[in-house]
This record gives structure tokens, sequence and C-alpha cells, in this order.
């Protein structure tokens, strides 16, 4: 149940509408064409968890926090009475590998381990939560949602699901019953 919707991001409506005005250089064109792409990843990914058994569970999209003089957002949080999911949407494309802690585009161009932020996040998260008095598992996950993404040398371990694997997860999500009634209280 989708308690907070994802609405279109701020700077996205900006470089929307400044393109519509102006011609944009290249690093701002290609910024909005990557910021259209991963809105749409978060989508499609929305889509997945409402057609699946996760949609048992309340849903909070593209939810921004601040913890500890941190500011860290979170793609899609799944919440059920026995555990919490952090899910970090990537929307990459084409064939990536990793070589120790590190990752690379089959060009051996270095990126950003995506794995690292999603700890932090979930470091924080974990931390709030407590101090609220919530002691709940987390499970946090990067998904990535393009069909055209291949990464090599993964460790099965890693908390990562690829888009082979994503549908079969989500239905693996054991369903759960929500007490609607205290939702409407609670937003009302």
């Amino acid at each position: 149940m989708e308690v907070k919707r994802r609405t279109l991001p701020y700077h996205l409506k900006v470089r929307r509408m400044l393109r519509q005005r102006m011609k944009l250089a290249d690093e701002d064109l290609r910024q909005l064409q990557s910021d259209e792409k991963g809105f749409e990843g978060e989508c499609y990914f929305d889509q997945l968890i409402n057609r699946s058994p996760a949609s048992t569970y309340l849903q909070l999209q593209d939810v921004l926090l601040k913890w500890h003089q941190s500011t860290f957002q979170i793609d899609s949080v799944l919440l059920g009475p026995h555990v919490i999911y952090l899910f970090d949407v990537k929307t990459f494309e084409g064939e990536f590998y990793i070589k120790g802690n590190r990752w690379f585009s089959i060009t051996g161009k270095e990126i950003n381990n995506p794995i690292h932020q999603l700890r932090s996040s979930e470091a924080l998260f974990c931390s709030l939560i407590e101090s609220i008095g919530i002691h709940l598992p987390v499970e946090s996950k990067i998904v990535f949602v393009h069909p055209e993404f291949t990464l090599y040398q993964a460790n099965r371990n890693l908390s990562i699901i690829l888009p082979t694997i994503l549908n079969a997860y989500l239905k693996s999500i054991e369903p759960v019953t929500v007490d609607r009634s205290l939702i409407e209280k609670a937003q009302n």
C-alpha cells in the first residue's frame, strides 16, 4: 500500500523547463537524460512492487531524510510488521565488473561503488528508527532494473538484485496483512 508516492523530482522539473526555453549545454543535457532515465527506472520498480506480494507492505517512495547532520535519500522503503526493506534503484546500462571493492565499466572507467552509498544510508536509517523505538531488521538492496545491465565478477553475497532475478525476488517477499484503519488514522 503506497503511503508516500513518488513525485517528479524538483531538479528534473527545472531541467525540463530550461530545455523548453533554451539550448542546454552538453553537460546539462547529459544530466537531464540521466535524471529522466533514473526517474523512469524508479517508476518501473514501483510498478513491479505493485504487481507483487510486496505490494501488501506500506510503501514509501523517494524518501529524503536528515539524521545526525547527514541528509540521505532512499528510493523505496517497504515497511512490514517484521522487517523493513530499503531499495536503491539503479538504471545502469551495459557491462560492468568488480575488482576488489572497486566498480568499473567494461571500458575500464571506475565508477562510484553503489554498495558504499547503500551501507551509509542503511546505517543512518537504522540509527534513526532505533532512536524512535523501532527495532526491526532492515534488509537493504541495490536494485538494477535495466534489462541490458551485466555485472561480472560479483560476489553472490553482495546486497544486489540483478534484472534477471528481480521478479523472482519480489515474488519471494512474504505478503503481510496491514490494518488499514491504523494507516488512515495516522494520515489524518
